[in-house]
């Protein structure tokens, strides 16, 4: 939902909010050696999690600025609260073609470098807070973008930035991984 935009020669800022709700799809009862998996290891919540992002963004020229925070929250299920989450990314991108526009909308193709982060709260299990759970992850992510008219194809590589991870307590450390998404605008 768009809640501002200011449109200028060349330049544009916008703000938008968005509304989502994550339904429970994956299994819950996945079972190891000592019995079934913790909440955290399990494919699915079994809850359904309502979320909400802020959005803004801003262009002018060739350059670009794209920032958003957003909050998930995770009900207790089972027993089990795995604590919230708050993301925050932040993305500059340079169009990289065409070099001028003959007409738009036209191809584009942006190069740009995300910031992404998230932190979660503790893993609460039946009241008791777990202490190997919750804390920050920051992530550096390079990435490509491509758009034409109403579809966005982009790819990027997200790598663990050393000294923006803070986790709490004895957990796994995060990796790389590698992203591909695809989205269409429906006017």
């Amino acid at each position: 939902m768009n809640l501002f935009q200011h449109d200028e020669h060349q330049k544009t800022f916008r703000v938008a909010g968005k509304f989502g709700l994550t339904f429970p799809t994956g299994s819950t009862r996945i079972t190891g050696e000592k019995g079934r998996l913790p909440r955290p290891l399990q494919r699915g919540t079994g809850t359904v999690n309502p979320s909400v992002l802020l959005v803004a963004t801003r262009l002018w020229r060739r350059f670009g600025l794209n920032a958003d925070l957003g909050y998930t929250t995770y009900p207790e299920w089972r027993g089990v609260d795995p604590g919230d989450v708050l993301t925050y990314d932040v993305a500059p991108s340079f169009r990289v073609l065409p070099w001028v526009f003959r007409r738009f909308p036209d191809h584009q193709l942006d190069i740009m470098i995300e910031l992404n982060g998230a932190w979660q709260g503790e893993t609460y299990t039946d009241d008791v807070a777990d202490p190997n759970s919750g804390g920050n992850i920051l992530f550096a992510s390079p990435g490509l973008q491509y758009i034409y008219d109403t579809v966005l194809v982009e790819a990027s590589f997200q790598i663990p930035i050393p000294g923006g991870t803070a986790l709490d307590g004895n957990q796994l450390d995060p990796e790389w991984a590698a992203l591909l998404g695809v989205r269409w605008l429906i006017e």
